[in-house]
């Protein structure tokens, strides 16, 4: 098991951005805070993108508009088929 208060010490991220992936860490069911530490354990370089993806979804549902909501959905759907 990954110990992600050591390894997201190690990301180049600001202490606010840090902040926000203890968040969302915090926040996962293991299994998946698991896949997300592998993944940054190997690309480091992605610690910056979770935690600004973390920061938009989280104002945008914040925000409750609808359209920004499905655009958000989409996006992350497109963003889905690409990997595939």
């Amino acid at each position: 098991m990954l110990d992600y208060k050591d390894l997201t010490k190690k990301l180049d991220l600001s202490a606010e951005d840090q902040k926000e992936l203890d968040i969302l860490l915090e926040k996962m069911p293991p299994i998946d805070r698991e896949d997300l530490l592998g993944l940054l354990a190997e690309n480091p370089e992605m610690g910056q993108m979770v935690v600004d993806n973390f920061r938009k979804k989280k104002e945008v549902f914040q925000s409750g508009d609808k359209d920004a909501i499905d655009q958000l959905v989409k996006e992350e759907q497109e963003a889905i088929e690409s990997f595939s």
